[in-house]
């Protein structure tokens, strides 16, 4: 469950939308291994492109709020799902999967947020994600089960993400920036 009624709803989390943006640019930075050594023991999964996206997150988020009816509250569900995903995937994020994984987490956010009238048809929301619609749906088959079917964000649980994200930038700003910091600003045990 969303934890807004409406799209139109008041944001519950108190900073804009380019602060939660950076955040969870930032989460993705900390979470990514870019470690080539275990990428090349980690098994291929379907949300691994061939090649490394030209495209850093912010610049993905960016254009997913600009083309979507994505409020920027459904940013922190879909990081949320993404906490949840690694929990119970065990699939190691790196450069050729981060995008795709997000992509599946902010579809699915979007999908729990809104009313089927509201939402565009799969094709649009593949164009703004640079895949094929049928890539999509595979992805949001693969990230379904991977999450356990489990999309449920109660308000206690978003709320306590909100709090994780306005620490971490005032972390941020303060200068705290080691990456203990950042992991510790995102764990929702």
């Amino acid at each position: 469950m969303h934890p807004s009624s409406s799209p139109r709803t008041a944001s519950r989390c108190p900073l804009s939308t380019a602060a939660k943006m950076e955040v969870v640019a930032d989460y993705l930075e900390t979470i990514v291994c870019r470690r080539e050594s275990l990428q090349q023991r980690c098994q291929t999964t379907v949300y691994d492109a061939r090649f490394e996206l030209d495209v850093d997150v912010y610049d993905y988020l960016s254009r997913w709020l600009r083309y979507t009816r994505c409020d920027s509250d459904t940013l922190l569900v879909a990081v949320i799902l993404m906490d949840r995903f690694r929990a119970s995937s065990g699939i190691i994020m790196t450069q050729y999967n981060q995008h795709r994984i997000l992509l599946s987490a902010l579809l699915l956010s979007l999908k729990v947020a809104l009313d089927p009238p509201h939402l565009y048809a799969q094709a649009h929301y593949a164009n703004v994600g640079g895949v094929a619609v049928e890539e999509l749906l595979r992805l949001e088959r693969s990230f379904v089960q991977d999450c356990d079917w489990s999309f449920t964000v109660s308000p206690s649980q978003f709320d306590e993400f909100s709090r994780n994200f306005v620490r971490h930038i005032q972390k941020k700003m303060d200068g705290a920036e080691s990456e203990g910091d950042v992991l510790s600003d995102f764990s929702s045990d």
